[in-house]
């Protein structure tokens, strides 16, 4: 487990990151395999997020016909393949690449920035949710009011695309159309384990 230090350090240097400053940023991780393992803890920073976002997806006849510990299972297995299904997959493409020797340290970039990642994800599905499901906007206004909301959920969506784009390029030091590829493979196994999770729970 990584000491109260190296949490700081790892969330300080996904924030620098997200300030487009490469090099402290970097600096922040660190680049071997016992220190990329120790940033999976990143993962239990998000599980808060995760859960509520249960609460806030599953209707309550869902509730009632697939019953809690099955959704509950069904979404922590999803949980825990959404956090290491790209590093497996990624892990072989830096092989391919010749970017082996960045691996540990895309891993640990990659891990604390997921924390970020998670906060503007949520912040964005939230968003969304409250257009499609809220009658409550002010009267007069209703599409206005949800149009607006609807635009900055998707800068926040564009805004975490971009973020991990370019969390990939500089810690894996890859080229712009492999790092594309890589971000692509992440939102498309993000959008199959998101419809198999919804359909098994």
């Amino acid at each position: 487990m990584p000491s109260a230090a190296e949490i700081l350090r790892g969330l300080l240097g996904a924030w620098r990151l997200l300030r487009l400053d490469a090099e402290g940023g970097l600096a922040c991780f660190e680049d071997s395999p016992l220190g990329a393992a120790r940033s999976f803890w990143a993962a239990a920073l998000t599980a808060p997020i995760a859960l509520v976002t249960i609460f806030l997806d599953v209707s309550d006849e869902r509730w009632a016909a697939v019953g809690a510990f099955q959704i509950f299972a069904v979404n922590l297995i999803s949980y825990v393949i959404g956090w290491t299904l790209l590093p497996v997959t990624v892990y072989y493409l830096a092989h391919w690449l010749g970017r082996a020797q960045r691996f540990w340290l895309f891993l640990s970039a990659l891990n604390w920035s997921n924390v970020i990642q998670s906060v503007a994800w949520f912040a964005a599905t939230s968003l969304v949710a409250q257009v499609s499901a809220s009658q409550g906007a002010p009267e007069g206004g209703s599409l206005l009011y949800a149009g607006l909301v609807s635009l900055i959920a998707l800068a926040l969506t564009a805004g975490v695309i971009a973020y991990e784009w370019y969390v990939v390029r500089v810690s894996l030091d890859a080229g712009a159309a492999a790092t594309t590829a890589i971000v692509l493979i992440d939102l498309v196994y993000g959008i199959v384990l998101s419809r198999i999770t919804d359909a098994l729970s």
